[in-house]
């Protein structure tokens, strides 16, 4: 888990934007061990973004310079910090790595390698010897013997640490020799060789020693190298006699012998100016021109910017921690040794221009061995490196939280704790309790005609779905698990699946009955069918969400942030699975867009039904709401970037909201009106009024007039003609049919109306319980055909047709024909058995699922 978070770019204190530009660090000085330290650059500025260090490899010299007057933050050097330079005693110089100087010549035709000893190599490099057959190299070289060439010394400048460090390793073997005091004391000496050669740096010696026979050169030992990889190359290096008399071939064993026989004691004691000597000890086996190179600091004005003194302070310590960067050049690292230890606790002390320490102010700040003081229990620090802000804290594995110990010993609670889940515990109670009273009152009224209007079955089911939406507010809220993230993305598109495509359903639902069709009153428009065929929406809603979540790899991540130190277990996919995060989430909401659409345009289509249908109008109206609050969620989720906590936590709010007003404002706008809580007189679908008339036309028994409601299907009797819904309102003691159909509204004389059963001939029309009747009506006689939804309908139709059509003041009646009847109390009787009789002046609401 620790690499995966380095490889998403970790960010500690280090703000990678200040007033606009980066955090720069600048280093430069020795070229001794220039690779290492580029390479260690290279890595750090990967590692932290919006810093910028560099290296610019001069000399040891200009490296302290440059670090004295506040023109570097850090250098490099090969050397004692120069007495001559103002400010000297308060730079320091800190063992960083340690590699060999090397002796390249370039003898064509031998392949015997050149041995150095202790006499005749100071006298090389002060011009008295000037022959390759002197009798001083011939000694220990005999196959020099008939080479008269001239030697030619490549040399660098007198502030090159290289001729420093050569000059010093001279001057310590003229005194074995008795020479007092040695040319090499004179820095000139070098420079004024006969013949000698002027390198400007390392690179033009290898390219000087390898290309001009005879030559004899020092460089470091990378470049040496380099001068000798070639498989043509005639440029090796030259041994060096040692204390003990043997000659040592330059290895990084026989260096790292040299830096380990630097006593303890030695390392403990030497002064913070002085730079730590590894050449000419008589330490067995090692090399004689080892060197040692360091950090040059001014530990007290690295910089006026904190966030340069910690860059700084990080970068060093990461390139004593990391043995790699010398090992790949074939240096040798100090990681773990008495120098890298003195380096790393000297950089402990350093402390801001007011005095605050740096380090230790974290329970992430490592310790030069690697330690923590407080480790981490369960989790691991996301930084490796010390000088940490306060708040750096270890990353908690998922299941702990840092609470008050900041070591990730405190197991993580049910919900996440902080106050975003506390909005969604709130959100969910509230939403949890308004589709609670929704329902309740939809089942307490359920048998209401306006309740029943907007079928009580389909109503519960939007609102399941609205309380699945509901649970999914709570589960943003717990602790991330794998399940947790299923569940945060799978309950809401199951919720969206079930609410929305029963809107669909019920919007096409209605067009059918506004539009009126033989499949309108068949079973595919019954309730059951409508929640199974939302059913199979939802179910697959939710399984291509779960498998989408698998296939795009979401699960619980840790996750870092580019514009703050903050991190959280959240769930994400990998950063590999970008595009099919992309293509399986696009498939998912482009399914959902379309049946959005579908609702719009149904809603739309219905809009003239509105008196009628007044659920179509509702319709819409969700539709609109939850459509604005989708596209403002997927504003804020797309168009705010995620660079802190806090805007992580505005996202997550901003989904669990639109969440909680999408499955609130659906059961309002839907349900409201009809469960009788906006007030007023209440409208259905379709109302018919029965009101007291004062004519001598009445039953004297009960004071009112008899209707009698039938929901039909009408059309009229020809082949290109289309079914409409209808009612007829039938008043047989006022002789009255009123017909009630688009385009057909009209009163008719009940007594002058012809009907004519259609009997059943085929065993198809037999199984239906559907009857037809042939209705003839008005002067034209209008031929219509009237479909019953059972023959107990038909026949309570017929009946009323046959009952006395006027009431006549002594109580008797007219029938069509002249007749007359007696209104007995038996007759009666038997024409309520038939009716619908309302007993109340007023208004009385019916759906169309009374029919």
């Amino acid at each position: 888990m620790i690499v995966n978070c380095l490889a998403i770019l970790v960010v500690t204190l280090l703000a990678y934007y200040v007033n606009g530009s980066v955090t720069v660090i600048k280093g430069g000085g020795t070229t001794f061990a220039q690779q290492p330290y580029l390479s260690a650059v290279a890595d750090f500025n990967q590692l932290y973004l919006g810093v910028q260090a560099t290296y610019n490899a001069t000399n040891s010299q200009t490296g302290q310079q440059s670090v004295a007057s506040g023109l570097l933050n850090w250098g490099g050097s090969d050397t004692d910090v120069q007495t001559s330079i103002a400010g000297s005693d308060k730079i320091v110089v800190l063992p960083a790595i340690a590699g060999g100087l090397l002796i390249a010549y370039n003898l064509p035709g031998y392949s015997d390698t050149l041995k150095l000893s202790r006499k005749a190599f100071p006298r090389i490099f002060d011009g008295k010897i000037q022959k390759w057959n002197d009798p001083m190299i011939v000694k220990d070289n005999p196959f020099l013997a008939n080479n008269s060439a001239s030697i030619r010394v490549v040399r660098q400048v007198a502030s090159k640490g290289s001729s420093v460090n050569l000059s010093k390793f001279l001057i310590q073997l003229d005194a074995e020799n008795g020479i007092s005091p040695s040319p090499h004391s004179n820095p000139q000496t070098l420079q004024s060789i006969p013949s000698s050669l002027l390198a400007k740096n390392p690179a033009a010696i290898n390219v000087m020693v390898g290309a001009i026979p005879n030559t004899i050169g020092y460089l470091n030992q990378y470049e040496a190298q380099d001068a000798m990889l070639p498989s043509d190359s005639t440029v090796k290096a030259a041994l060096i006699q040692h204390k003990d008399g043997s000659f040592i071939r330059w290895s990084g064993d026989t260096v790292n012998i040299a830096v380990t026989g630097i006593p303890d004691a030695v390392v403990k004691n030497a002064s913070p100016q002085t730079n730590l000597i590894a050449y000419n000890l008589p330490v067995k086996g090692a090399y004689p021109l080892s060197l040692i190179s360091n950090f040059v600091l001014n530990p007290t004005n690295i910089s006026s910017n904190p966030l340069e003194i910690v860059g700084t302070l990080k970068l060093l310590w990461m390139f004593l921690q990391s043995p790699q960067y010398a090992n790949q050049y074939t240096y040798t690292s100090l990681t773990n040794t008495t120098m890298g230890y003195k380096t790393l606790n000297f950089l402990k002390t350093v402390k801001y221009s007011d005095g605050t320490p740096i380090y230790g102010q974290s329970i992430c700040d490592v310790d030069v061995d690697g330690s923590y003081k407080n480790p981490c229990v369960h989790g691991h620090c996301i930084d490796p490196l010390p000088f940490q802000a306060p708040d750096q804290v270890c990353v908690c594995n998922n299941g702990y939280q840092n609470v008050i110990n900041n070591d990730c010993s405190e197991h993580t609670p049910l919900f996440m704790p902080g106050f975003v889940s506390k909005v969604q515990i709130t959100l969910f109670v509230i939403a949890t309790l308004v589709i609670i009273v929704f329902a309740y009152f939809i089942v307490v009224k359920r048998n209401e005609p306006d309740v029943k209007a907007i079928s009580p079955f389909c109503c519960s089911y939007i609102l399941i779905g609205c309380f699945i939406g509901t649970v999914a507010i709570l589960t943003k809220g717990l602790s991330t698990t794998n399940s947790v993230c299923h569940a945060n993305a799978v309950l809401p598109a199951v919720a969206f699946g079930m609410i929305f495509s029963m809107i669909l359903a019920k919007a096409i639902r209605i067009f059918l009955i506004f539009g009126y069709s033989k499949i309108a009153r068949s079973r595919f428009l019954k309730d059951e069918f409508l929640i199974a065929c939302c059913t199979v929406v939802a179910v697959f809603e939710g399984a291509f969400t779960g498998k989408a979540m698998d296939g795009a790899g979401v699960e619980q991540r840790l996750i870092t942030f580019d514009g703050s130190s903050d991190t959280l277990w959240a769930c994400a996919s990998d950063e590999t699975n970008v595009d099919t995060v992309k293509q399986l989430f696009g498939g998912i909401f482009g399914f959902n867009a379309v049946l959005l659409v579908l609702c719009i345009w149904m809603g739309w289509t219905t809009r003239k039904a509105s008196e009628k249908f007044d659920e179509s109008k509702k319709v819409g109206v969700v539709i609109s709401i939850s459509a604005l609050f989708i596209v403002l969620d997927l504003a804020v989720n797309f168009g705010i970037p995620q660079q802190t906590k806090a805007m992580f936590n505005v996202r997550l709010l901003f989904d669990s909201y639109t969440i909680f007003l999408i499955a609130t404002a659906t059961p309002v706008v839907l349900f409201f009106k009809a469960l009788g809580f906006g007030g007023g007189q209440k409208d259905g679908n379709i109302t018919h009024n029965s009101s007291e008339v004062n004519s001598s036309h009445i039953d004297q028994n009960d004071g009112f007039v008899k209707t009698y409601m039938f929901h039909t299907g009408l059309k009229l009797n020809r082949p290109t003609s289309l079914w409409k819904t209808a009612v007829f309102l039938v008043m047989p003691d006022l002789d009255i049919l009123i017909i009630l159909s688009e385009g057909n509204n009209g009163t008719h004389t009940l007594s002058q109306s012809n009907i004519k059963i259609i009997e059943k001939t085929t065993a198809a029309a037999k199984s239906k319980t559907e009857e037809y009747i042939e209705l003839l009506l008005g002067a034209n006689k209008t031929c219509y055909l009237v479909e019953f939804p059972h023959k107990a309908k038909m026949d309570e139709f017929r009946m009323l047709r046959a009952t006395p059509a006027t009431i006549s003041a002594s109580g008797m009646t007219k029938t069509a024909h002249g007749k007359s009847f007696e209104n007995s109390p038996k007759a009666r009787e038997r024409a309520k058995s038939f009716s619908t009789h309302l007993p109340f002046p007023g208004s009385h609401r019916t759906s169309f699922q009374d029919a």
